[in-house]
Parts: structure tokens; sequence; C-alpha cells
């Protein structure tokens, strides 16, 4: 079974999509045993999490995925961005706009950087990294259990 935990209005096909708007809905996952998975992918809901429950989240996220299965990250990298802006590809005004999106009443939490959560999905999660790409300001980060 192949699962998508997502914030946005799109769903993808093959795939069961989960439409999560905190953390606490997470627990929609609680229905699929630990191990049952054979794909999870995490499409921009990690930008949402508090920073300090990043740990505990992954970690219990990932146990959901069997062994051999894929742990897919994708969020938006705070790296890309001000290197952009320092770099004077985009403007402020911009850069706001990647940061919190069009929707002014929720605040996008991006914390993350491609290299910092495959770091965090290598070390302490216990993952193996077989896929790393950016694209613009969004990384995607696979990752075998």
């Amino acid at each position: 079974m192949n699962v998508r935990l997502y914030f946005d209005d799109f769903e993808l096909s093959g795939y069961e999509n989960i439409k999560v708007g905190s953390v606490e809905e997470l627990s929609q996952l609680d229905k699929f045993d630990l191990g049952e998975l054979d794909e999870l992918i995490l499409d921009h809901v990690a930008d949402y999490f508090p920073i300090n429950k990043v740990e505990e989240i992954l970690n219990r996220l990932s146990k959901f995925v069997k062994r051999g299965g894929k742990f897919i990250v994708q969020g938006t990298d705070l790296y890309e961005i001000c290197k952009s802006y320092t770099n004077y590809n985009i403007d402020m005004v911009e850069a706001n706009k990647v940061i919190y999106g069009n929707n002014p009443d929720r605040v996008k939490r991006v914390s993350f950087t491609a290299v910092g959560i495959s770091s965090f999905l290598e070390q302490v999660v216990q993952l193996k990294i077989v896929k790393k790409r950016i694209s613009n300001f969004t990384y995607m980060i696979e990752a075998i259990r």
C-alpha cells in the first residue's frame, strides 16, 4: 500500500491520499499497522512540524513503512531560498511568499534543508538515503527503511 500525506488540494493517483492540517491529524495513519506500507510520502508536511517534535514525528511515521519500503520527504529548502535571496535572484516579497505561501493564516515553518533532513533521516531515524533532488526551492529525499 502507498500513502501520501499532504496539505494542499492535489491528490496523487495510485496512493491513498490523506490530507492533514495539523500534527494531531497524523493519527489518521493509525488505521495502518506498523510496517504495512510499501511507500509513505510526506508531501511538504514536515514544513509544518513543530521543530521540537520533528525527531519524534519522523521516527513514528517511518515505522509505518515496511523493511525495504520507501520513506519520501518533500519540503521547502531554506538554504535554497536564502541563497536565491542573497544572490539577488528573488526579492524579500518573493522569499516571504515561498516561506509563508499564499495563505497568511497558516505560518509555514521552513526549518529544513535537503542536507539537514538527509542527515537526520540517516543518523537519527536510521534510514538509507537512495535519492536526493532539489528543484528550485523544493527538496525530495527518498530513503529506504
